[in-house]
């Protein structure tokens, strides 16, 4: 298949060899051995096959036609007999650009931000307040990590609160008495 707008110094385009056919509607337009401007013409109608713009798929198509989707503004290409999207169409590397999109989804889902902070407690307590800029970060995959006067507590004994996602609760001897000092680290 060779979609280009092209005018030989030939007076006919042999489609058949040159361009090629897709048993569509358009491989019959001009006939064969007609005048050549309506060769040309054809040429011409070939080359606008390959980019279009419409509310449906178009009927009339190459392969590599692109189809601009005035629903959804997204671009499509014909790619084995199906409008695909385009990001399937492109090459990065050795993977198309949907591929590759899918990988780093795949890899920015694994990754999760961190943090830390400390307190002095002043009444016995079995939850610590998160800081606000810390609670969005404050779910899993991340979990609370522990430490009261300066040791590391059971990681069991310490969870986000599954009622008040800005509190992480306390149990058995991770529960703090009064002037325990403590630091929590949020992480995976």
């Amino acid at each position: 298949m060779d979609n280009r707008l092209r005018f030989p110094e030939s007076a006919e385009i042999d489609f058949i060899n040159d361009v090629g056919t897709t048993g569509q509607d358009h491989d019959s337009y001009a006939e064969p051995g007609t005048l050549p401007r309506y060769d040309w013409i054809r040429m011409i109608i070939l080359g606008l096959l390959a980019n279009q713009a419409a509310r449906n798929e178009p009927n009339e198509y190459r392969p590599g036609t692109l189809h601009f989707d005035l629903n959804a503004f997204f671009y499509k290409c014909m790619k084995d007999s199906n409008f695909e999207d385009f990001a399937k169409c492109m090459k990065i590397t050795t993977k198309s650009l949907y591929a590759w999109a899918q990988e780093i989804e795949e890899k920015r889902r694994r990754f999760q931000l961190t943090g830390a902070f400390s307190g002095v407690v002043y009444d016995s307590s079995n939850v610590i307040n998160i800081p606000e800029s810390l609670q969005p970060i404050s779910e899993a995959p991340n979990r609370p990590y522990l430490f009261k006067n300066g040791g590391i507590v059971d990681p069991a004994l310490a969870r986000f609160s599954a009622h008040c996602p800005v509190a992480i609760e306390l149990s058995g001897n991770a529960i703090l008495a009064p002037n325990d000092q403590f630091t929590v680290f949020i992480r995976q």
